[in-house]
């Protein structure tokens, strides 16, 4: 970054609009800034600083102390610096915030922070302070705390450059020459190094695990060998091992060749083995056969005394058949008394449920009932206690209105005192600078008159020097001179006696500035003091009250707020319980006659029930004393199961004897 020209206007001690043009200087680049202590050769810095990064070039200057307190009140402040960066020039344009004139109208206002950056291009201007900052710290490559560290140091902080941390630095210089593409480059370099080198790791573990893994035969040739490498386990790479290994796989196929062979060996004697298992089989075979057939003569002769048996139990139970049809049709007879009896059943069950249902409608209705009338009187309660709230609502309202009212009377008046004890600070230390000025003003006064007095007595030394007896004195013009003036040593001279005067008409000047700045601030305590007095006199009707009392009350007109408010809401809370209970009331008075009407209704209903539920009972009750069974469903399934027992019995008597005929012809067979 090269600066091309500087503008300041009311920046610091330069009152006025100043331009320095750097390309008027020589091209060198190198520069020489000397002046008084005081002259604004800083100021200069901070306007460059100020102008690229919106802060003063040290640590120790705020940007808002930067407006000129020389410079008359309708003068702007601001710094506009050219500078070229990269071979293009750009033109920033700031100002800082400060207290100026009204532009319509009387009075002051707080002019804003504001900056602008104008491109060498057809791109729009920046115009607001984070992106002028951040376009600059783009263009220049680097942000305020580096710049002020290589670019441009301020007065005393060169050392911090050079003491500064090396990672600092190296941040710096990485910023400066845009090295941050190799620092990634080389952050990713060392990543794929350490995944590469976890890699060669791990697979370099599994080759010596494998390896401590391996097992051959005791009679191996080469087994101490194989031994060394699985305790070494340093085998990767190596010839020697691979030769060890081609060996060992060589063995074993030797061995699985001998176990193919003994397999197929086996499966021929297995082969022979089976066919002679054959043969006996089938040997076996024709012994068990007859066996068999033996064992099954021996069974049939017992299963025939058996079916004998079961042909003369069937022929006895035979003789019941008759009786259990006999039954059947007495039942059957009787099943049109059991559809009557499950009519009934049915009706009954229908009727005790309309009972019920008629009962829980009563209870219902009785609840109902109970709890309207409980709401009635609620209702009527409520209307009775909370007739007033609509009035004392209002009340509430005006009486919280005027309370708040009051508390921002307070609150402003509590500002007010505030105010008032900054401006007596401010007159305090404005009274101490007073003095401590009037006390320099009398001292470089004493010395002023001291040093003049001394120079007048010099001047009448000198000239006594050259007095000569009867010639006249060039002052008096005495022939006789009987006490000339002694010549003193050391005296001011003219110069500097003019110098230390105009001192003097500085100090005395600023000391009537302050002392005129004084009266003002005084004038404004006394003006702020007596509307102070005449609030308080308006909301308490006193003289004066100190800031405790004033915390006080304002505590007493917080809590009475907090009071209003809570009564506020509680009658606001009446006002509606009383509305709601307005529209309550009719609509429970009418749903209570509604019940009363209902209720008697349903009273009616159940006793007509009740008495029709008592006739189906007792011809229930008629009809159950002559059948056998509590429904038709087990009337009928008692008729299936004697006619099921008595076509059993038949069936089991054919059984048996067709059983026996088998039987019979079985044993001739066998024994034929």
């Amino acid at each position: 970054m090269k600066p091309v020209k500087l503008v300041m206007s009311a920046f610091g001690p330069f009152a006025e609009e100043v331009t320095i043009d750097f390309t008027k200087l020589s091209d060198s680049g190198l520069y020489l800034v000397t002046g008084d202590t005081g002259a604004g050769k800083t100021t200069i810095f901070d306007a460059i600083s100020y102008g690229l990064y919106g802060t003063p070039s040290g640590e120790f200057r705020d940007g808002k102390m930067f407006r000129s307190k020389y410079a008359k009140k309708q003068t702007k402040t601001f710094v506009e610096l050219t500078f070229v960066s990269q071979g293009k020039q750009y033109v920033v344009h700031r100002i800082p915030e400060y207290v100026r004139l009204k532009d319509r109208g009387e009075g002051e206002t707080t002019q804003k922070a504001e900056a602008f950056l104008t491109y060498p291009d057809d791109r729009q201007p920046v115009t607001k302070i984070n992106e002028v900052d951040k376009a600059i710290k783009e263009i220049v490559g680097l942000d305020q705390k580096q710049f002020s560290q290589i670019a441009m140091l301020a007065q005393g902080e060169f050392r911090k450059m050079l003491m500064a941390p090396t990672e600092e630095k190296q941040k710096i210089f990485r910023d400066i020459f845009a090295t941050e593409h190799y620092e990634k480059l080389q952050r990713q370099l060392s990543v794929k190094n350490s995944k590469m080198r976890e890699e060669y790791t791990n697979r370099k573990n599994n080759i010596v695990h494998d390896i401590a893994s391996l097992e051959c035969d005791e009679d191996f040739a080469r087994i101490e060998e194989l031994e060394q490498f699985k305790t070494n386990g340093q085998l990767v790479g190596k010839e020697e091992f691979k030769s060890l290994m081609d060996c060992l796989m060589a063995d074993d196929q030797k061995v699985l060749d001998e176990y193919a062979a003994d397999v197929k060996s086996m499966e021929g004697l297995l082969e022979q083995l089976n066919t002679r298992i054959g043969v006996a089989n089938e040997r076996q075979k024709s012994v068990g056969e007859l066996h068999q057939v033996e064992d099954q003569l021996e069974k049939l002769k017992i299963d025939l005394a058996d079916a004998k048996k079961r042909l003369l139990k069937a022929e006895d139970e035979g003789q019941a058949v008759e009786g259990l049809n006999a039954e059947a049709v007495r039942i059957e007879m009787k099943l049109e008394d059991y559809e009557k009896f499950s009519v009934l059943k049915k009706d009954i069950r229908e009727k005790e449920c309309v009972v019920l249902d008629i009962e829980k409608q009563q209870v219902a209705r009785q609840e109902e009932l109970k709890k309207c009338e409980e709401n009635e009187k609620r209702w009527k309660g409520i209307i009775e206690s909370n007739k007033d709230a609509d009035k004392q609502m209002v009340l509430m309202e005006q009486k919280l209105t005027a309370v708040k009212e009051r508390k921002l009377e307070m609150e402003n008046l509590m500002k007010d005192y505030a105010l008032g004890r900054q401006m007596e600070t401010a007159y305090k230390q404005k009274m101490n600078i007073y003095e401590q000025i009037s006390a320099d003003y009398e001292e470089t006064s004493k010395r002023y008159a001291r040093r003049e007095k001394l120079f007048f007595d010099a001047q009448a030394g000198i000239l006594a020097e050259k007095l000569e007896m009867d010639k006249p004195c060039p002052v008096c013009g005495s022939l006789q001179h009987p006490c000339p003036a002694i010549k003193v040593a050391e005296v001011a001279t003219r110069e500097q006696l003019d110098e230390e005067k105009a001192h003097l008409e500085t100090v005395r000047n600023r000391c009537q500035d302050v002392s005129l700045e004084l009266a003002q601030k005084k004038e404004q305590m006394e003006q702020h003091k007596n509307k102070c007095v005449e609030k308080v006199k308006k909301l308490f009707d006193v003289e004066d009250m100190n800031n405790e009392d004033l915390d006080v009350e304002h505590n007493c007109l917080m809590t009475q707020i907090v009071e209003c408010e809570n009564e506020f809401e509680k009658w606001k809370e009446a006002k509606k319980e009383y509305d709601e209970a307005s529209v309550k009331l009719p609509e429970v008075s009418d749903r209570i006659k509604i019940l009363t009407v209902e209720f008697q209704r349903i009273e009616k209903e159940k006793v007509a029930c009740q008495a029709e539920l008592e006739q189906l009972l007792q011809q229930l009750k008629s009809i159950r004393a002559g059948i056998q069974f509590d429904s038709i469903e087990l009337a009928k399934e008692e008729i299936n199961k004697l006619r099921k027992k008595a076509s059993g019995l038949m069936d089991e008597q054919k059984k048996a004897t067709l059983a026996l005929q088998e039987m019979q012809r079985l044993i001739s067979v066998q024994e034929g």
